[in-house]
């Protein structure tokens, strides 16, 4: 097939790289990819259609990659890309504090990348997606392309912690009695934010029941996004 009225997938929970073959269907008026989980190179094919036409990709994981050189092109097609979903940022063990950096596709040295620690701008870098923290805070970076001008890419808030002293625990659950008992866990360079749930402990052995306290709960304790550094 390679005709149709338009092609409707926003919200569709789609994932992965937008197929090549959906370049195929040029005689449409819009195809509409918004609000899923997308990510990769945007192919220049995907706009093969007639002038004044439609293509929707805004709300997914995508970035500068293909977008830039769409823009280049000085395609009619109506392009709605903005805004994407946050990108993800790395870290990499090096010194007191780690190392950071993002991915967000197109040529290096048109991307303007804005660090900011604890809400406030704290180093602006051309062309060098990455950053040495140097110190304790929470940091995320806003990226901004000179071709493609209508799009900001924002990344995930990582938080620098220091002075930990062993090995990271991903997970950890005890039964207690009372909310006065203690959940103990340790923890060093890794994952180290954490949320505290409750849920009732039940007993299943009906000739103990008399011996089963409902007041009873569990605390579980998660980690996640945080990255701690030996000090």
């Amino acid at each position: 097939m390679t005709s149709a009225a338009y092609i409707m997938l926003d919200h569709n929970k789609l994932t992965g790289n937008i197929p090549s073959t959906l370049g195929n269907l040029t005689a449409i008026s819009s195809k509409y990819l918004s609000d899923n989980q997308l990510s990769g190179p945007v192919s220049a094919s995907l706009l093969n259609l007639a002038s004044y036409a439609t293509v929707t990709l805004e709300n997914n994981y995508l970035t500068f990659d293909g977008i830039e050189d769409i823009r280049k092109s000085n395609s009619t097609i109506n392009f709605i890309y903005s805004p994407q979903l946050n990108i993800p940022i790395n870290y990499t063990p090096q010194g007191a504090f780690g190392k950071l950096s993002v991915h967000a596709g197109g040529t290096l040295s048109n991307n303007t990348y804005q660090w900011y620690k604890n809400n406030v701008l704290y180093k602006t870098n051309v062309g060098d997606s990455t950053f040495t923290p140097d110190g304790e805070g929470v940091y995320f970076v806003k990226v901004n392309n000179s071709v493609v001008t209508d799009l900001q890419l924002v990344s995930d808030n990582i938080t620098i912690v220091t002075a930990c002293s062993s090995t990271p625990i991903n997970m950890a659950t005890k039964n207690i009695t009372s909310t006065s008992a203690k959940l103990t866990w340790s923890a060093s360079q890794g994952a180290i934010k954490y949320t505290v749930q409750f849920k009732h402990f039940k007993c299943r052995n009906l000739h103990k029941q008399k011996h089963c306290n409902h007041s009873h709960k569990s605390y579980r304790l998660i980690i996640q996004h945080t990255i701690c550094m030996e000090g």
